[in-house]
């Protein structure tokens, strides 16, 4: 893992020939398909010995052209160069006068902690560095995806904050020895503002790349290292490498108005050493959300006696993230439209009433798009009767509608599914060992087909596992310990493609399936609620099923129920947890790369 350090609107990026440099740099990095992380320094800020202040950020109310150039270098990094960008601090200096240790000057200087300035060890001034930080990504339309303190220097009780914030802090845990090769994964409540649960520490163990020796240094280490291969760069260091690109008439050539520039043909820097050299060494360069998959987040606090059959998540307001569904055992029935952006410490609107309508015992509930209109419907199936109701998404409310089928007595819906391409979600329905499929025709949900004989055990979830926009069926038996997929021919019938054995690593393990990376194809998430380990299993075009390397967690652990869905609407599934006993619903959010 490569971090790129201290980059901020000024300082050695101070004019627009520097903007273009360091444009080449990222370009550099993205054409050897390197993903790489920017430590974003929101603001700079320079005095002089004679008090000249230079100060400039990317949440200035009118920035200039400069400024506005170095927000478009980094918006094309994050948008188009597989760059992830994190805060660096707000300023990283202290003070508005000058000081014979330059503290005052960004990227020399400490933020937090200052030995002479007690003030900076406070948390409420972490709140406010932080929170300034935060306002500037958002009005340059950045998105932060980890805090870094300046030069790893904070107390505690602020680490306390910045995590209540961003539940990924890319620097060293300096009371665990463990962050000397790995990163840490901590289950702890952060209590500030909202509680959330979970954070994690990402250090860079083999630390600061400078020169010719600290690269020969490190890979000379790789033979026998075992450990995470993280480290820091500053791109300043590339300039000399480069040179400028210049038109027929010798004059250079701009591109988005900032100059264009490339390495020399005989340019042998020290990054493209870095680079090669860990290529040569077998090693993959990935980005944060490789190593660490979901990102801890947010926490819904549950009306008491809620219980998990009781809890729905689905899109029935017609935004791209997915809304909280809770049917209170009045039958009120409510619904939670919250925003589960980044960062945590969201204030979220309160629960709302969607219905109010007595459901009875034998009636299990589910959402599903039965009007192909893209919003969720509440249908509420009886599993003695056969009956099922449905309630129809207005997007503010929910409408009784009529009843839709009432021929399956003593079975169960399993959940909806897209058998076809119309838009409108079909059922499953288990009956003993069969399995159903229930056609949703332009008149109502009528028509129903035996389609698989599955073992009495089995898990059933549904999801398009090959990207042809057709749901496959994944059938787990946690008795043979098989996983068997069956492939959506498209004429109504589904037929065996896979079988793939998967141990569970204790009896309370939960199958949950779900895009997670944004690729249009159902991954499948094994979660080992006891002890809060969640593994993503990536689903391929020709249906194999391919563990990822790095396993999520310890988070949420317990007796929990796992759930799946995309709760801050960026096209990739996250996960969730709720702990009954607590009467909590936990977030964790997926940012992760799609896969090549």
């Amino acid at each position: 893992m490569l971090r790129l350090e201290d980059v901020g609107p000024g300082g050695s990026y101070s004019t627009i020939e520097d903007l273009g440099k360091l444009r080449a740099v990222f370009q550099y990095l993205h054409e050897q398909a390197v993903p790489f992380h920017v430590a974003t320094i929101p603001r700079a800020v320079y005095i002089s010995e004679d008090g000249t202040r230079y100060d400039k950020g990317i949440d200035d109310l009118n920035p200039d052209q400069f400024v506005r150039h170095f927000i478009q270098v980094l918006k094309n990094a994050q948008d188009r160069q597989g760059a992830l960008l994190g805060m660096h601090g707000y300023t990283h200096q202290y003070g508005d006068q000058y000081r014979a240790d330059s503290w005052q000057n960004t990227g020399a200087g400490f933020e937090f902690d200052v030995e002479d300035a007690p003030e900076t060890a406070e948390p409420s001034y972490a709140v406010e560095r932080i929170t300034k930080s935060l306002a500037a990504f958002e009005k340059a339309e950045l998105t932060p995806h980890f805090w870094e303190s300046p030069h790893y220097n904070d107390s505690r009780e602020q680490e306390e904050i910045f995590r209540s914030f961003m539940g990924i802090l890319y620097q060293p845990d300096l009371l665990s020895i463990r962050s000397l090769k790995d990163l840490n994964v901590y289950e702890d409540l952060n209590v500030y503002g909202k509680t959330s649960l979970g954070s994690v520490y990402v250090p860079a163990p083999l630390r600061y790349i400078h020169d010719t020796a600290s690269v020969d240094a490190v890979l000379a280490k790789l033979n026998t290292y075992r450990g995470l291969a993280a480290m820091y760069y500053h791109p300043y260091l590339e300039f000399p490498q480069l040179e400028s690109v210049l038109d027929g008439d010798g004059k250079p050539v701009l591109e988005d108005g900032i100059p264009l520039y490339r390495y020399k043909a005989d340019a042998a820097s020290n990054l493209q050493h870095l680079v090669g050299g860990f290529r040569d060494r077998h090693f993959n360069w990935v980005s944060l959300h490789d190593v660490v998959p979901f990102s801890p987040a947010h926490r819904i606090e549950m009306p008491i006696g809620t219980k998990p059959a009781n809890i729905l998540i689905g899109n029935i307001s017609g935004s791209t993230a997915s809304d909280v569904v809770i049917v209170r055992p009045d039958g009120t029935v409510d619904v939670v439209e919250g925003d589960y952006r980044w960062p945590r410490n969201r204030q979220q609107k309160i629960p709302r009433s969607w219905l109010s309508e007595p459901f009875s015992a034998e009636e299990q509930l589910l959402l599903a798009d039965v009007n192909g209109d893209k919003m969720q419907d509440l249908l509420a199936f009886n599993r003695q009767t056969g009956v099922l109701r449905g309630f129809a998404s207005l997007g503010f409310s929910f409408e009784e509608k009529e009843t839709l089928i009432g021929t399956f007595p003593n079975s169960q819906v399993i959940g909806s599914l897209q058998a076809n391409t119309d838009g409108r979600a079909d059922l499953l329905v288990r009956d003993g060992d069969r399995l159903l499929v229930v056609l949703n025709n332009t008149d109502g949900i009528t028509q129903a087909r035996s389609i698989l004989h599955i073992p009495t055990d089995a898990v059933i979830h549904s999801g398009d596992l090959n990207g042809d926009k057709l749901d496959d069926i994944i059938s787990y038996s946690p008795q043979e310990h098989l996983l068997r997929l069956y492939k959506n021919i498209g004429d109504g019938t589904w037929q065996p493609i896979k079988e793939t054995a998967v141990t569970p690593t204790h009896n309370g393990t939960q199958l949950l399936a779900s895009d997670t990376d944004g690729d249009g194809r159902t991954d499948v998430i094994i979660y080992d609620s006891k002890n809060g380990i969640w593994d993503v299993w990536q689903s391929n075009s020709d249906f194999t099923l391919t563990p990822i390397n790095n396993s999520y967690g310890p988070w949420a652990a317990g007796a929990r129920i796992g759930y799946t869905a995309d709760f801050d609407g960026n096209g990739k599934a996250d996960i969730a947890s709720y702990d009954p006993t607590g009467q909590v619903f936990d977030i964790s959010l997926s940012f992760r790369q799609k896969q090549p």
